[in-house]
């Protein structure tokens, strides 16, 4: 298993601003520079299970769901896993620290094994 925790990603409809051309926004790059340094070595060969607690930021309504193609994308960039293809299962929930600043996503990464492919 690969446990790590990041600064709490942009959602995904922040990532890549404009409708002509792909690119990422100042805010996704900017996150992606910080949270590259914190991502531990490591390598899950096949495919994997992730889980994703979040932090509250604030007391606004969130969709937890948005967080997640920032956080895929950095493990498969980072070399975790070999592709975001390779996620056999997915669980997120927002933790029971109280809300403020500092909010973090807490990741676990762990391997398919026989015992939990169903």
């Amino acid at each position: 298993m690969i446990q790590f925790s990041l600064p709490l990603p942009p959602p995904s409809n922040n990532l890549f601003p404009g409708t002509m051309r792909r690119h990422p926004s100042k805010r996704y790059e900017a996150w992606r520079a910080e949270a590259t340094p914190l991502v531990p070595c490591g390598r899950i060969d096949g495919c994997y299970i992730m889980r994703v607690g979040v932090d509250r930021p604030d007391r606004r309504k969130r969709d937890i769901a948005n967080l997640e193609k920032a956080l895929g994308d950095l493990v498969v960039s980072c070399g975790l896993v070999a592709d975001d293809s390779l996620m056999d299962r997915l669980e997120m929930w927002w933790t029971k620290r109280p809300v403020g600043r500092g909010a973090m996503a807490h990741i676990w990464l762990s391997p398919v094994t026989e015992e939990v492919a169903l």
